[in-house]
């Protein structure tokens, strides 16, 4: 009491007051869930009081993560350990590393780039993420699943829409099929592009069922429809169209729809000029067809494109014109693409000028038999005396494709557009009946059975196993994706000529041979082209001694898709499970290593 007193009571009652809330904070404290340092201004560095109880705890009430700028050093000590000192070797990233657990993060424009991996940021109205793809084209399971059919659709053709690649400068006005650029910028007649062509619309026309794909507007046709003309005409009755001349253009306006595909026939007498006129929802664009033999052309706002100047007079022609698609390849894309699509997009009228007689005018969603049957008709009257349909262009020029191989000169043959040939003309004749398809199809068999020194495209592994090349070079390059389209041709015609009672000819006995003998090669060869996480484009790497040429993710999927097709046709299951094991690799799922 005498201490108390000597302080005073006062001042011993405050002193006992705050050691008791002191005492009773700290039990409280004791109790609540750990508090971030951040916010006690405790030091990022200072380590928690608890190391065991920071790593129990929930990730939710942890502190935020402290990532530390660091550089990462790419294959530093490989370098060392292979003898590579060069500096100029040496690479290195800026990366982060998150302190506590050690955790490095590698940019992933870095990582793209070093794993041949793509990825983009996706979002939805509730979050952002990385889509992280190890690949990025299609395999289609179900072809192992379903018996491949001759007749019917072309494996998945039918979502091709081969007028729009960039290496097709434009659907000829001439012959009505794809002109190619790949090797030639001027633009020549390809015929593996022109049977892709016929093959992507006939797989249309099979899948083609609702009222807007059957829609069709006739607008003149000289016996039942009668368009109002504008402009001086005569009517030749007897052969029902109408005739106009030079004193002035005629002209026609059109029905304001989403349909722009035009039929005509036209009796060509003297420099005839066929316009269309393409309303857009800011500029009027007008396509015409003229008598001259250049592909196509733009001034300013005309895109003009030549359907020949070897007519004769009196001679006729018919016209089936996808005008969105010449107008198209006229102009540039990112001018198209500002309208494609919208519904203010219409074909306003057509009008003529010069001296013809026209009739049979009709505007339609699309025409996709006919034109299969233009490319089918092509390849019937372009075939050359060898069976064959020759490449008018230098392959491998300056050796750009195969540094060590020949040039190919014009005139060369390829296994797969005979292939495809193949399949287009065993379905036009499985649909029409008509002998000359398959005429032209078993005429076609010629070049599989001569080698490419001697001008055909047959090639000998190890002296044992043929190839039909797609390419003809000197050295052979057994390209994979081009051998297995030609064996699918081959099929095709084998099974059409079984299904329609020329199985014991000696026609299906020699295109039975060279498929059997196709596929023999396939199956032997196949573990050539595995990678282990793809597969390789050709056998460049055996035949030149040369890296090897990794495939593409669209042409590995390619290969996988074959592989199924091909599976349903032979019973050896090296097929589907080499497709499955391809199919894998798209996502990262390699061999095992030892």
């Amino acid at each position: 009491m005498s201490f108390i007193r000597r302080i005073g009571l006062r001042w011993w009652i405050l002193a006992s007051t705050a050691a008791i809330s002191l005492w009773i904070w700290m039990v409280w404290a004791q109790s609540q869930p750990d508090v971030n340092p951040v916010s006690l201004h405790v030091p990022k560095s200072h380590p928690p009081a608890n190391p065991e109880a920071y790593r129990k705890r929930p990730e939710s009430l942890r502190p935020s993560p402290m990532l530390k700028e660091i550089k990462c050093e790419i294959n530093t000590q490989v370098y060392r350990n292979i003898g590579w000192s060069e500096s100029s070797q040496m690479q290195s990233v800026p990366c982060l590393l998150k302190e506590r657990s050690q955790e490095v993060f590698v940019p992933f424009k870095f990582v793209r780039k070093y794993f041949d991996i793509y990825g983009e940021i996706s979002s939805d109205h509730n979050r952002s993420w990385l889509e992280w793809s190890h690949s990025y084209s299609k395999v289609f399971p179900h072809f192992k699943d379903n018996l491949y059919q001759s007749n019917g659709t072309f494996l998945q053709f039918g979502s091709f829409d081969v007028e729009q690649r960039p290496r097709v400068k434009c659907v000829s006005a001439s012959e009505g099929v794809p002109v190619s650029t790949q090797w030639d910028k001027a633009g020549y007649y390809y015929s593996t592009q022109i049977s892709q062509y016929a093959l992507s619309h006939w797989s249309k026309a099979i899948q083609s069922s609702s009222a807007q794909d059957r829609r069709k507007l006739v607008y003149e046709d000289g016996l039942t429809h009668f368009a109002n003309w504008k402009g001086d005409t005569t009517r030749v009755m007897s052969l029902d169209c109408v005739h106009f001349d030079l004193a002035s253009k005629i002209q026609l306006s059109l029905e304001k729809t989403s349909d722009f595909v035009l039929n005509l026939d036209l009796q060509f007498k003297q420099n005839v000029t066929i316009t269309v006129t393409v309303k857009t929802p800011k500029i009027t664009y007008d396509v015409k067809y003229v008598n001259e033999d250049d592909f196509i052309r733009r001034e300013g706002n005309l895109v003009i494109l030549g359907y020949g100047s070897d007519l004769k007079e009196g001679e006729w022609k018919h016209f089936t014109r996808d005008v969105l698609t010449d107008l198209s390849k006229g102009i540039s894309k990112k001018m198209f693409e500002r309208f494609r699509g919208s519904s203010q997009i219409y074909l306003s009228d057509i009008a003529l000028e010069g001296v013809g007689c026209v009739t049979n005018i009709s505007q339609s969603h699309q025409e996709h038999l006919q034109m299969f049957y233009t490319g089918a008709n092509w390849l019937r009257h372009n075939q050359d005396a060898q069976g064959g349909w020759p490449v008018n262009v230098v392959f491998n020029r300056d050796h750009t494709k195969y540094k060590f191989a020949d040039e190919i000169q014009p005139g060369w043959y390829s296994a797969m557009a005979s292939g495809h040939a193949l399949s287009v003309l065993s379905r036009a004749f499985a649909a029409s009946r008509d002998k000359k398809y398959l005429t032209t199809a078993l005429k076609a068999l010629k070049p599989f059975s001569v080698s490419s020194e001697q001008g055909g495209f047959s090639a000998r592994f190890m002296n044992s196993y043929t190839w039909y090349e797609e390419y003809p070079t000197n050295p052979p390059t057994f390209v994979l994706n081009g051998f297995m389209y030609s064996l699918l041709g081959l099929y095709d015609l084998k099974n059409t000529l079984e299904m329609y009672g020329f199985g014991d000819t000696d026609d299906f006995g020699n295109v039975s041979e060279l498929w059997q003998s196709g596929m023999r090669s396939l199956k032997a060869l196949l573990p050539l082209f595995d990678t282990g996480s793809g597969s390789v484009y050709d056998l460049r790497h055996f035949t030149m001694q040369i890296e090897p040429k990794i495939a593409r993710w669209d042409y590995h999927s390619t290969h996988v898709n074959l592989l199924y097709i091909l599976s349903t046709l032979d019973p050896d299951q090296i097929l589907a499970t080499t497709g499955d094991r391809w199919r894998q690799y798209m996502v990262n799922q390699k061999a095992r290593h030892n």
